[in-house]
């Protein structure tokens, strides 16, 4: 049996992963991993594992045409993450995750909102909602579907 802790103190490491350790914990998986987390795992004998946003959006992506765009083409984040089909924002992502990937001791990579968006996101329909930017109704016809009818759809639903 394996127990696991969401998260790690990055402040102070070494304490924290003495503490985990003490309790019983066997692995940490984290959001953010730097070396001084890497080092404490180890030493403590801790699996690590990075846990990200797969379209997370972080404060360089400041500008609207990183944003989702709702059904009536408002710009808006979505559960903290832009718009599921923007390379910038994916490519920041992934050089995130091959930093981490470079550290000693990162056992996996675990990645949140891979499949836009999760109904488990949210206690309301608007989870289950999707983006209508241009890059999104591009790939949408490109994938043989009419970016039209599912904005029609989508928005006969949330009436």
């Amino acid at each position: 049996m394996r127990y696991i802790m969401h998260g790690m103190d990055v402040e102070r490491p070494d304490a924290c992963a003495a503490e985990l350790k003490a309790r019983g914990f066997s692995s940490v998986v984290c959001g953010s991993f730097t070396e001084e987390m890497a080092e404490a795992a180890g030493k403590y004998g801790l699996e690590t594992y990075l846990c990200y946003g797969a379209h997370g959006f972080g404060k360089e992506f400041d500008a609207p045409t990183h944003l989702a765009r709702e059904v009536d083409g408002e710009a808006r984040k979505w559960f903290a993450s832009g718009c599921p089909n923007d390379a910038e924002i994916a490519d920041a992502r992934l050089a995130e995750v091959f930093r981490a990937a470079a550290l000693p001791g990162l056992r996996g990579v675990l990645v949140d909102g891979a499949r836009f968006a999760s109904p488990a996101s949210s206690d309301n329909a608007d989870a289950l909602w999707t983006c209508f930017c241009p890059r999104c109704t591009a790939k949408m016809t490109a994938f043989g579907f009419d970016p039209e009818a599912l904005r029609h759809s989508v928005s006969a639903a949330k009436r």
